[in-house]
């Protein structure tokens, strides 16, 4: 494999992590963020929807203060299908945590110094959102950049099967009194610093 070849070439600079079977997504960021060595995460799919070059307008909103950067997929290049699933599931996390994104799916930068106060508790498709929330709760800056998005040419998604789609709305139900919960400590401490 590359990984395999780079890791290789690269020795201290590139690190290899393999799976027996396809784990999500999830466990593999989880994975990442705990092997993690340097001050800066970088997430991006392998599916080459999104574009490595996109980094540079990461870094620039990093360097302009942010603590978190979410790429959001302004012009889409998925089907009608997979686009109002995305829609449907935006719009439950607001009504359920009151936090909107553009887009909480798609690649992202982490400063690893906000990920290591952070408690994953999402086993599903939320955990980059509950990261963003639980951030923002902290008092980090969160800010999102579009980011141009093309088809898929390879590979399937899976996302939109049937259990699938079940997880992810029962991982919201689930991790959602835990956020509001953090939530309403927020509000109290504001309130009581006044």
């Amino acid at each position: 494999l590359l990984i395999d070849r780079l890791a290789q070439k690269y020795p201290g600079l590139v690190r290899a992590f393999h799976h027996k079977k396809n784990l999500g997504t999830n466990i593999s960021l989880t994975e990442l963020f705990r092997e993690a060595k340097n001050d800066w995460i970088f997430f991006l799919p392998a599916d080459k929807q999104i574009l490595p070059d996109s980094i540079r307008d990461y870094l620039a909103a990093a360097e302009a203060g942010a603590d978190m950067v979410l790429g959001w997929r302004a012009k889409r290049a998925d089907p009608f299908h997979r686009n109002f699933f995305n829609w449907a599931y935006r719009t439950a996390i607001q009504l359920l945590l009151g936090f909107s994104f553009q887009d909480a799916t798609a690649s992202d930068l982490y400063k690893k110094s906000v990920l290591d106060q952070i408690t994953f508790e999402s086993q599903g498709r939320l955990l980059q959102a509950e990261i963003a929330i639980k951030a923002s709760l902290l008092g980090y800056q969160v800010k999102e950049i579009p980011v141009k998005h093309f088809p898929r040419t390879a590979g399937k998604q899976t996302g939109i099967k049937p259990k699938a789609l079940w997880l992810s709305f029962v991982d919201l139900l689930r991790v959602a009194p835990k956020i509001n919960q953090m939530k309403k400590a927020r509000f109290t401490n504001l309130s009581h610093s006044r």
